[in-house]
């Protein structure tokens, strides 16, 4: 996108995450002679954009996943806002706790899912397979997860979703399983949004500076504008813990005909 200051008008466009999306997009806004690109880039296993910006020297910022320190880039401590999200179930007297990661291959993804094999390693709980689901590429997948979670000989008593989609995914499977939170297992989930404090129960959340990262990136871009040779830079911003109410207050574990049909 062109910053408004540079240009007359900013052109925002939307890859869907589609690496061959990305490409095309990137192209097109080379073609139209922007001042320069502020990119979320897709998988890190797709570097065709990236590549693309490098060779044909047009000033760009990466967003949110940080995939190449060539470039500025700006986003949050992933690794340690799951870990303080870990920290938290913990401290709730949770030792299974699962996962239903973000989509698979982004820098953000794997990132978080580092953040949670320290943790829960730190706090002397196996990090098992079966406690770590698929990556989720939308709110159906995510769905699914969860109720795999559920499905595991012994089940996790909370579970840690890995972004918006992830969460809501979540949610949609654990009441089509028939659990609820917090009473059956308790959630958390990575970025808050606004519906997570109006869902029942009201969601625990890492909440994420969007505005912060919009800013930055912007200066950023500006100042690569001016000056093309500087060194470039990664920031990192902190995420805030709001807990609110799917945790419970403490770890819950009633008889439930719903827990009993899973042993």
């Amino acid at each position: 996108m062109t910053p408004a200051s540079v240009s007359a008008e900013p052109r925002v466009a939307d890859t869907h995450d589609i690496p061959e999306r990305e490409l095309q997009v990137v192209q097109a806004l080379h073609q139209h002679r922007v001042d320069g690109i502020i990119l979320a880039p897709s998988t890190t296993s797709s570097e065709r954009s990236v590549t693309y910006l490098r060779e044909n020297k047009i000033p760009a910022v990466l967003v949110d996943r940080l995939v190449s320190a060539e470039f500025d880039q700006v986003g949050v401590y992933n690794a340690e806002s799951v870990e303080r999200l870990v920290d938290h179930l913990v401290g709730l007297g949770h030792r299974r706790i699962g996962m239903v990661p973000g989509q698979p291959g982004f820098a953000t993804t794997l990132e978080r899912i580092a953040g949670y094999r320290s943790a829960v390693a730190r706090h002397g709980i196996d990090a098992e397979d079966d406690l770590i689901a698929p990556g989720s590429i939308d709110i159906d997948s995510a769905a699914d997860s969860a109720e795999g979670l559920m499905r595991v000989a012994h089940r996790p008593t909370a579970i840690l979703a890995g972004n918006n989609l992830a969460t809501i995914g979540v949610m949609r499977g654990l009441r089509r399983g028939g659990f609820a939170v917090p009473r059956d297992v308790a959630l958390v989930g990575f970025d808050d949004f606004d519906w997570a404090d109006s869902f029942e129960p009201r969601l625990t959340v890492v909440a994420q500076p969007c505005l912060d990262i919009g800013r930055v990136a912007a200066n950023l871009l500006l100042e690569r504008i001016k000056d093309p040779d500087k060194p470039p830079s990664t920031t990192r911003l902190q995420t805030s813990l709001i807990v609110r109410d799917s945790c419970g207050s403490h770890l819950q574990r009633p008889a439930s005909p719903n827990r009993d049909r899973n042993p």
